[in-house]
């Protein structure tokens, strides 16, 4: 059967068509003969996922499946959204513009 190994290395998106036996579950793909770069994301993988829906590694492959390689958040959501605001205000405030949310410059 063959499969979709899917990983973001370097920003860009890479693939390789795996050809693995019936029946094999999610965790076979580490043995499997992956290019270097996915083996590199692989051993480092926050999770994995088939067509977008988190799976485990126990999970049984079919055939045509895309195997996503999930990575580690960068930064907190959070964080760099208060860090965005924080700068947007600043810049707003050299150019004079009024807070619409602090009400002050």
């Amino acid at each position: 059967m063959q499969i979709w190994v899917v990983a973001v290395v370097a920003g860009k998106a890479e693939r390789q068509l795996l050809d693995l036996p019936d029946g094999a579950r999610v965790g076979a793909i580490e043995n499997a003969d992956l290019h270097e770069s996915l083996r590199a994301c692989w051993q480092k993988a926050a999770g994995f996922a088939i067509w977008g829906q988190v799976v485990g590694l126990d999970r049984p492959l079919q055939p045509g499946d895309r195997v996503e390689i999930l990575q580690p958040l960068q930064a907190d959501p959070k964080d760099a959204r208060r860090l965005r605001v924080e700068g947007l205000r600043r810049a707003q405030a050299e150019q004079g513009r009024f807070d619409r949310w602090t009400r002050s410059r």
